[in-house]
């Protein structure tokens, strides 16, 4: 506590100053008018009368008129379009009698001519030192609120392509993991039914290093796939805009690329040792197989890239206010439907391909499912440019 009786002027005078330099003496205080004097409002008080008592904040940059200008004016004159002067008196009135808010959309004007669009708030507040009833008013360039109300709807259309993308992405992962098990469990029936040809020849023991060096590439090559898209579905899960989950995508497919790279490798391997065991056996069937995979990946990475560029345009319509309810937006929406429909129908065809793969074991029927692989991904094609030439319509 200060001993106030038995400090000299001085002192006094120094207490004072002190005071005035941090104007209040909590944190809490201090930190509300350092907040205050930093933010972009314009803030002031005035009376019934509609006299300025208080001048702060942006004020003087805004509407050009000094402290020692403005305070003790009469602020409808000063700045009020003469339109609003009578309205603006009785809103005064309203606010300080009737304890009123009152939010508007002031059209002032500057000293210097320019016209000022303020969003504003007005609200009734005690003078601390009179105990008179005021006029608050806090107010913002209404520039402000369209720059910020522009960004947010830029903020939210990105947003909402980045969940779009995410959820496109997913479905690409799911679907390399079921051609990755697929060639997998492809290559090991192969390789099973190799063992059991080596087994009645009595050759096995002589190839049972190289059989385990297969099911040992294929374990970590398993282990990589695993791991890629973990990484990489964490990585789309963290990305903040559109451009960042095409480079993850971009990333991830040539990844993807490498590792089916190893499986062709592998599957080489095992085809150059296999025809020492039995020639000509099984090689027909498994580079059907791996044509049934190469053509899925190839149309189900168009589609992809297609949904999504089909994905941008219907969030770009959205984002710049179309109705829901457009014919436009509609469209778009059907072509996402048919998009769907194509991705269903390439696993049931491949499903029935890799089904008849199987119950093929004479030279005449493979070369008949040759042909049939062949008009079936064709068809799927000429239907995927057919979706792609109704994109560029719509």
């Amino acid at each position: 506590m200060f001993d106030f009786d038995n400090m000299s002027k001085e002192q006094l005078i120094e207490i004072l100053k002190d005071v005035e330099k941090n104007r209040a003496l909590t944190y809490e205080d201090q930190m509300k008018l350092h907040i205050l004097d930093h933010a972009p409002f314009t803030i002031w008080t005035s009376n019934r009368d509609c006299i300025i008592t208080l001048w702060e904040g942006e004020c003087e940059r805004l509407y050009g008129y000094k402290k020692e200008d403005a305070i003790g004016k009469d602020y409808v004159p000063l700045f009020v379009d003469p339109h609003e002067a009578m309205q603006a008196r009785r809103d005064q009135i309203s606010i300080i009698d009737h304890k009123k808010p009152f939010h508007n959309i002031a059209n002032d004007k500057a000293n210097n001519g320019n016209n000022l669009h303020l969003l504003t708030n007005c609200f009734r507040i005690q003078d601390i030192r009179t105990g008179e009833f005021l006029n608050a008013e806090m107010g913002i360039l209404i520039d402000f609120y369209e720059n910020e109300k522009n960004r947010l709807e830029e903020v939210i259309s990105e947003s909402r392509k980045v969940k779009s993308y995410m959820s496109q992405f997913i479905d690409t992962i799911h679907q390399r993991k079921n051609e990755f098990n697929d060639r997998k469990k492809a290559l090991k029936t192969a390789v099973q039914e190799i063992k059991l040809s080596a087994a009645k020849s009595r050759k096995k023991t002589t190839y049972d290093s190289i059989f385990q060096k297969i099911n040992s590439d294929l374990h970590d090559l398993q282990n990589d796939f695993d791991i890629l898209c973990e990484n990489y579905t964490s990585k789309m899960k963290d990305c903040g805009n559109e451009n960042e989950c095409k480079e993850v995508n971009i990333e991830f497919s040539e990844q993807y690329i490498t590792l089916i790279d190893r499986y062709d490798d592998i599957t080489c391997d095992f085809f150059t040792f296999s025809v020492e065991i039995a020639p000509n056996s099984y090689e027909k069937q498994d580079e059907l197989r791996m044509n049934i995979h190469k053509e899925s990946g190839e149309i189900r990475e168009k589609l992809f890239s297609s949904q999504m560029q089909l994905d941008t345009k219907i969030e770009n319509l959205i984002g710049a206010g179309a109705d829901k309810k457009s014919e436009r937006l509609q469209n778009f929406e059907l072509l996402k439907g048919e998009f769907q429909k194509l991705k269903a129908k390439i696993d049931i065809i491949a499903e029935k391909l890799r089904k008849e793969i199987t119950k093929s074991n004479t030279a005449e029927m493979l070369d008949k499912l040759e042909i049939e692989i062949v008009e079936s991904y064709k068809s799927i094609n000429l239907e995927y440019i057919r979706l792609e030439k109704k994109i560029s319509e719509v």
